[in-house]
């Protein structure tokens, strides 16, 4: 058995080149389908905008007056950004501030062409009425005051602008009718008017309308590309749409509300630290109140006003200590409120930042940073999507993560305040002892101030906070920076890319018809050229038969000029270089299945080697469907093989002449019932002798080989094995299972014979157009025993 061959691109481009007409058609198709679609394809462009996402806060003015947390908030970190830009929020924010809501269109050719902004009309109506979406006004002034309304849409939904709700759906939404200009045109089912302006009653061209939902919008603008700089902080934004003023407007209008919304988080925060401080101001300025009444009242009922001076430096250090202890109260009241905060599951716009009270503990600040960037996503993911969908689910589960961690920080933060709370007590007593030995007036005296100035310092430091909130608030500026706008001068198309288009149609056109050509070649299971027999077996392939145009089954006989004669005398010369012996020799033929024509080939080899002066007999040895009897012109023919191998007939009686000279044929018989029996016995081979005695060749047309095992038995006579491959019709796969089998049993004298090669219709690699075209039909699954059945249909 050979090995495969390495691919041949010679051999495989003269198969395809057959398939010309495939290559003209699809590349005629592929080209006229891009030309369609340069000519009816709406153009698209780019439209870009440029961001500088600030990573030094130095010029935030709330760092210049001690408070950069607020800053930090908004962590330095462009994929955040990115998220941010491309958030379901923002996007609604965006296009509720734009007037996005009617489309205006004009007809061209095939396609509707987007005006922004609309120059010829305008579309004023009740957000708070029902308005039919997704479905096309078409409108056309009649005179200066009318205007023809028409449109005709199934299922059209009807929408609610004011809640964004749908209400109904019409299954057959339909108008037709003249409506006046600058009113109300109102029904159930809309309600709206048509301003015109400009040119719109000089207009041919026809004009179109459609209402939008608020979703809808947000899905078709939320996607926009966003890239990044190498080396910097600076992103792109980019969109592309058939609309270059639309595109630019929302670019613009983003980047705005992006840099809004970061101003507003900064407030927010500012605001809430002012309403955190305002309340505990409420409360210590009763205290303070209070205590400052005690001191007086006590004044004027001892008159007692001063303390020395060494009493003074005592009352110092003891004011020192209390202003500390006043600074751990408040944090001890913060602390509280994030704890109040954690466990009440507020909204994240309340949250605090710590170094806003002057906590500077990084640990707590990263948290609560952190803790505001999930509920922000939290509010993103729930504005988009339903909120049992995993990503809801793995957000929540981090913000509860983070809330535990809060708790935990300030457990320990506590602990921590508490052992600096005992050592400003134990300072504070030992000062208590000393005022001990003061006079009793004095000691009253300076216990009434030192609770005033405690009030007093806690008083003073949230007045500070809050005056350095209040600056903050008043100079918020936006964190980033836009560096480039979105301008319509600077778009450019993107599609449709005529050049491109046309390459891919001529990439396709030559492309498509390879691959389907490559999937027969591959898939094709039939003989096509000499290399498929001979990948499969070593055995010598003796020949070729081209294909016959005749009708003419004996042609080599008949029509002995033909070039299907002469394949037959190639054969025959052939048999020189196998057949050693000078004596008689039995030459078998067979094939793989029916229809290959071995028959046609047996009666033509055997014509052809009588032609020669040989004495030939030709056998009819397929016992089940005999077919060579309707080849030869002998009506007198009623005994053969059956007979004889029943002892029913001498050899004498079963051979008959032909009206070739030199040719005998002797026919298969009586179809027997039990052919391999007959075949096995010993009167087969007394046939084979005494044929030897009186021929030179014998010629044994034998079943299909793939078919029943006869052929095997007959094998052990003949000198030489032809086995009969049909071009474009002997499957391969069967073909090199049958020669496996032979090759299992040691059979070594087979040659190939490839029958039927159309040449001038072959596609399949060879290069002139010989064969011939019979319609075969073996039924071995047939039990039927009329006789002999017709062997070739034309």
């Amino acid at each position: 058995m050979q090995t495969q061959d390495p691919f041949d691109f010679k051999t495989y481009l003269l198969k395809a080149i057959r398939f010309w007409p495939l290559f003209f058609i699809s590349i005629i198709i592929c080209y006229a389908i891009a030309i369609i679609k340069n000519k009816i394809s709406l153009p698209s462009y780019n439209v870009n905008s440029s961001l500088l996402i600030q990573a030094n806060k130095a010029n935030d003015p709330q760092s210049i007056i001690g408070l950069g947390s607020l800053g930090k908030l908004i962590q330095f970190d462009l994929k955040n950004e990115i998220g941010i830009l491309k958030s379901y929020e923002l996007t609604k924010r965006t296009i509720e501030k734009l007037d996005f809501q009617v489309s205006y269109f004009k007809k061209h050719n095939f396609n509707y062409i987007e005006e922004y902004p609309c120059n010829s009309y305008q579309i004023e109506f009740d957000n708070k009425h029902p308005q039919p979406v997704n479905a096309k006004f078409h409108i056309k002034a009649i005179d200066s005051n009318k205007v023809h309304l028409l449109t005709e849409y199934d299922n059209v939904q009807l929408y609610n602008f004011h809640e964004n709700t749908f209400i109904n759906t019409i299954p057959n939404f339909k108008i037709d009718t003249i409506v006046e200009v600058n009113s109300d045109i109102e029904t159930s089912n809309y309600k709206f008017k048509i301003i015109p302006k400009g040119n719109f009653y000089n207009s041919d061209t026809e004009l179109f309308f459609e209402f939008n939902t608020l979703k809808s919008l947000i899905n078709k603008y939320r996607n926009i590309k966003i890239s990044e700089s190498p080396n910097s902080s600076i992103i792109t934004l980019s969109r592309t749409g058939e609309n270059i003023n639309k595109s630019v407007a929302y670019l613009n209008q983003l980047t705005e509300e992006y840099l809004e919304k970061g101003i507003e988080r900064k407030s927010q925060i500012a605001t809430n630290t002012i309403n955190f401080i305002d309340a505990q101001l409420t409360d210590v300025g009763d205290s303070l109140y209070s205590s400052e009444q005690e001191i007086q009242n006590f004044r004027s009922a001892s008159r007692y006003f001063n303390i020395d001076n060494q009493s003074q430096q005592l009352y110092s250090k003891y004011e020192n200590l209390q202003n500390q202890k006043a600074q751990l109260l408040i944090k001890q009241r913060y602390y509280a409120y994030l704890k109040t905060f954690v466990r009440e599951n507020q909204s994240s716009e309340n949250l605090i930042i710590p170094s806003s009270m002057q906590i500077e503990d990084p640990v707590l600040n990263d948290i609560i940073i952190e803790l505001a960037e999930m509920y922000q996503e939290k509010i993103d993911i729930e504005s988009n999507t339903l909120k049992e969908n995993p990503y809801s689910l793995v957000n929540q589960q981090k913000i509860e993560n983070l809330k535990k961690s809060l708790l935990s920080t300030l457990t320990s933060i506590e602990k921590s305040d508490v052992v600096a709370n005992q050592v400003i007590e134990e300072q504070l007593g030992e000062i208590e002892e000393q005022l001990e030995n003061l006079p009793t007036s004095q000691r009253k005296l300076f216990g009434l101030e030192r609770k005033f100035k405690l009030n007093d310092a806690i008083y003073t430091f949230l007045l500070e906070k809050r005056s350095e909130m209040e600056i903050a608030k008043a100079s918020n500026l936006p964190l980033h920076e836009v560096l480039e706008f979105a301008r319509k001068e600077d778009a450019y198309r993107v599609s449709p890319n005529k050049k491109k288009n046309l390459s891919v149609a001529g990439i396709l056109g030559v492309g498509i018809p390879i691959l389907l050509i490559s999937l027969y070649f591959y898939f094709y299971d039939k003989v096509a050229e000499n290399s498929d027999v001979e990948k499969s077996t070593d055995f010598p392939l003796l020949g070729h038969i081209i294909h016959s145009k005749h009708l003419d089954n004996f042609i080599v006989t008949k029509r002995p000029k033909s070039l299907v004669a002469e394949s037959f005398r190639s054969i025959r010369t052939n048999f020189r270089f196998i057949l050693k012996s000078q004596e008689s020799n039995v030459i078998l033929l067979t094939s793989t299945t029916s229809g290959e024509g071995k028959s046609f080939v047996s009666l033509n080899l055997a014509s052809s080697l009588a032609q020669n002066g040989e004495k030939v007999v030709l056998l009819s040895f397929d016992l089940r469907k005999p077919k060579l009897n309707k080849y030869i012109d002998n009506e007198n023919i009623y005994n053969g093989i059956s007979n004889y191998l029943c002892n029913a007939e001498t050899i004498e009686k079963i051979i008959y002449s032909t009206k070739q000279d030199n040719l005998d044929f002797i026919p298969a018989g009586p179809i027997p019932p039990n052919p391999s029996e007959l075949l096995s016995s010993k009167a087969t081979n007394d046939l084979f002798t005494e044929l030897r005695k009186k021929y030179t060749y014998i010629i044994v047309d034998s079943p299909p080989i793939g078919r029943v095992t006869d052929s095997l038995l007959l094998m052990d006579y003949a000198n030489i094995i032809l086995y009969i491959v049909r071009h474009n019709y002997t499957k391969v796969s069967m073909f090199k299972h049958i020669i496996n089998d032979l090759n299992k049993r040691a059979i070594k004298n087979v040659s190939i014979v490839i029958n039927d090669i159309k040449i001038t219709s072959n596609s399949m690699g060879y290069g002139a157009g010989y064969g011939y075209g019979y319609g075969y039909g073996y039924g071995y699954e047939s039990k039927s025993k009329k006789g002999l059945k017709k062997i070739f249909s034309r």
